[in-house]
């Protein structure tokens, strides 16, 4: 059927600014991701303005309490949170996680995206690899798999990337890890396997995980109605929404 879906700003909202900014490809696979798995869901898309933290948003969808679960296909890697200065770190990050509790008391299950760098992919070190809000104790993190199909039976496996490359060069793999900013939570106690030596004793990044590969991956409609093949992250964390 057709997808029920709704458009609603936070501050001020140009229509054009996803086409301009490259953001519009990500709305549009986040929607009929969504729309695949769900065909009959009412989806409501919130368009942030760029010049609003985090929190500001979260804060918005909390007072709003008009949805029961929120999909992220976002994040910013914790090794790049020390270079953005304290002052974005308490707005879109220690803000957002007092937001994130308040709209889970309400029912809200969020979600994220737990990044497409591998293992290794946002850092040069261990620390600092796993991306916020994923790494969020009240955000449903997802990670990414690979699906082989053949005839009747199929197969998941982690979704990997080459290996170990330069920052931000081995693209193509779930992010994994552990938290050098949000502590283990509890619910993660005696589940969670412990991080290795010299690791924070951080959250442990992804909680669950879903397909993310290019190779099947997924077809989409994109702007200029193009068909593209679509993975990542992204994906996973909306077909899990």
């Amino acid at each position: 059927p057709p997808a029920n879906v709704t458009v609603v700003p936070i501050g001020s909202y140009n229509p054009n600014l996803g086409v301009i900014t490259g953001w519009a490809l990500e709305e549009d696979l986040d929607v009929e991701a969504v729309h695949s798995m769900a065909p009959e869901a009412r989806i409501v898309v919130y368009v942030a303005s760029g010049e609003l933290p985090l929190s500001a948003a979260i804060a918005f969808i909390d007072g709003q309490d008009q949805v029961s679960v929120l999909g992220q296909s976002f994040g910013v890697p914790e090794a790049f949170l020390s270079s953005l200065g304290w002052s974005f770190f308490y707005y879109n990050v220690y803000l957002s996680d007092v937001y994130y509790a308040l709209g889970t008391a309400e029912g809200i299950t969020f979600v994220a995206s737990s990044g497409d760098g591998g293992g290794m992919g946002y850092s040069a070190g261990p620390i600092g690899d796993v991306p916020y809000p994923a790494s969020s104790p009240w955000v449903l993190a997802v990670g990414g798999t690979t699906t082989y199909i053949s005839g009747d039976s199929s197969l998941q496996t982690a979704w990997s990337s080459m290996g170990f490359d330069q920052l931000l060069q081995a693209l193509g793999g779930s992010t994994g890890g552990y938290s050098a900013v949000e502590p283990m939570p509890w619910w993660q106690e005696g589940v969670a396997p412990a991080p290795p030596q010299g690791f924070p004793y951080g959250r442990a990044v992804p909680d669950v995980a879903a397909q993310a590969s290019l190779f099947p991956g997924s077809l989409m409609v994109g702007e200029g109605n193009q068909t593209l093949v679509v993975g990542g992250t992204s994906e996973s964390a909306e077909l899990v929404v």
